[in-house]
């Protein structure tokens, strides 16, 4: 329900619980203030349906700037996936240059020994 609707709505209820007085009790000084009081509920009413009306133009305002930011943050998202891949492609590397080096290194302290040990 739209607020025009809620407010006409509302307003039907409010006239509807009015009392209907009879023709030998009208009072004009009663129906007066009830239609003061009426009308009072319905600047009220009024002013509570423009103010979620602006409420509803904000969140509408401010709904495609966060999809556009959903969408930046799955690219980002994505951007810092590829980028860990490549990380872990790159550790990978690093250590298995790192074993082929130890390794090496180890062959040539092997040699050196032997080297050291002839007379």
């Amino acid at each position: 329900m739209n607020a025009a609707a809620s407010f006409f709505a509302r307003f039907a209820c409010v006239f509807l619980s009015l009392s209907v007085v009879s023709c030998k009790d009208f009072n004009y000084t009663q129906v007066q203030a009830q239609k003061r009081e009426l009308e009072a509920k319905m600047a009220a009413l009024s002013a509570e349906s423009q103010d979620l009306d602006q409420k509803l133009q904000a969140l509408r305002e401010k709904l495609p700037p966060s999809v556009a930011t959903t969408q930046l943050a799955s690219k980002q998202v994505g951007l810092l996936e590829q980028n860990l891949k490549m990380g872990e492609q790159e550790l990978s590397k690093a250590i298995q240059s790192y074993e082929a080096t130890n390794a090496a290194v180890k062959a040539l302290e092997a040699e050196l020994a032997s080297l050291r040990a002839r007379p």
